[in-house]
């Protein structure tokens, strides 16, 4: 009896493995397309061009002009994401992830930087990516999984899952003319793959975990939350931002600690991470997204913002946002955990 209850644990975890290796290559492979197609397909679309009418004032960019450059580093966090679920959270796989990510965005930089264009550079781009993401993943394989590794990217990719949808473009909604739909579209249906697969990392981090009624609540949760977020971008896309930001919260909080954690913990960490939120906002966004968003429109050399606009960099803050409120829910999960009770009778 025993024995065989070992063995399906044990085939049960090797499941789990198999499956979690799906996702990470599914979610690398989605990062690296839609970087390479944000980078080299829409990025030289969206950059201004050319002098306003009857002036010798070149045109400067706008509100939201520069979403390229927030769909790029989201796709690329997300093939880093796919690569660290490959390697299970491993030390190994993080330190993997964060050499390739220092390199990967450096690079996304310099080849904005050299105005890069193209449908055929974006095939190669892809490609680059997928064999950076696979290289990556098997020179850091090996290592024991970590669970706080497990805990602090899960919910991480459950910030990122939401955020696709506060990306949107510069012009009036609905869009209604023939340069506007195309792009329109393409970002829809780029915002949809990428919250998808981070919400897919999200479960596949917590997979471990998964063992109990409660748990196993998580992804209806994931979905209703994610949905909560689009449903009102549909509807009046002035309310996006108040919509997603009011549930990044709860996936944070919720994601990580449902699984394995008792209620009371549960409650503690959905209200420490209630009142951190408004001061990590604070902190990410007016002292971070502004100067960043600034300074990489610099360093790519990309026409300015409108000085009556702002050129903020949503994306790598709200990833910074989301590690501090992982952070904080896996403390509270922690605290006084001394493992799991040993099996009587265990050697």
């Amino acid at each position: 009896m025993d024995s065989d209850r070992h063995g399906s644990s044990v085939q049960s975890a090797a499941m789990r493995a198999s499956w979690g290796a799906v996702v990470g290559a599914v979610a690398g492979v989605v990062g690296s397309v839609v970087w390479a197609v944000s980078l080299a397909v829409y990025q030289p679309v969206m950059e201004p061009s050319g002098f306003y009418d009857g002036t010798l004032s070149p045109k400067l960019a706008e509100n939201n002009t520069y979403w390229p450059r927030e769909m790029r580093q989201l796709a690329i966090l997300l093939a880093l994401a796919g690569l660290v679920v490959i390697g299970r959270a491993s030390v190994r796989a993080l330190a993997g992830a964060g050499g390739l990510g220092a390199v990967w965005l450096a690079g996304d930089l310099w080849l904005d930087r050299i105005d890069i264009d193209g449908r055929p550079a974006a095939v190669g781009l892809a490609a680059a990516g997928c064999a950076g993401v696979a290289l990556a993943a098997v020179l850091s394989r090996g290592g024991a999984p970590s669970r706080s590794g497990r805990h602090l990217v899960a919910g991480t990719a459950a910030v990122l899952a939401v955020t696709p949808m506060t990306i949107t473009t510069p012009w009036e909604k609905p869009a209604t003319g023939a340069f506007e739909v195309p792009i329109d579209n393409a970002l829809t249906t780029m915002k949809l793959a990428t919250a998808v697969a981070f919400m897919a990392v999200t479960v596949a981090m917590l997979a471990p975990a998964l063992d109990t009624v409660r748990s196993r609540w998580l992804v209806p949760v994931g979905a209703a939350v994610t949905l909560a977020a689009a449903v009102p971008m549909i509807v009046d896309e002035t309310l996006v931002n108040l919509a997603a930001w009011g549930v990044l919260a709860l996936a944070a909080a919720i994601a990580p600690a449902a699984a394995d954690v008792s209620i009371a913990r549960l409650l503690a960490s959905c209200g420490i991470t209630l009142v951190l939120t408004p001061v990590l906002v604070a902190a990410a966004f007016l002292f971070v997204a502004l100067n960043l968003g600034s300074a990489m429109t610099g360093l790519a050399g990309n026409p300015p913002v409108h000085a009556a606009d702002f050129d903020t960099a949503l994306t790598l803050p709200t990833a910074l946002f989301g590690l501090a409120l992982a952070a904080c829910s896996l403390v509270v999960v922690r605290v006084g955990d001394r493992g799991p009770a040993p099996v009587p009778g265990a050697s």
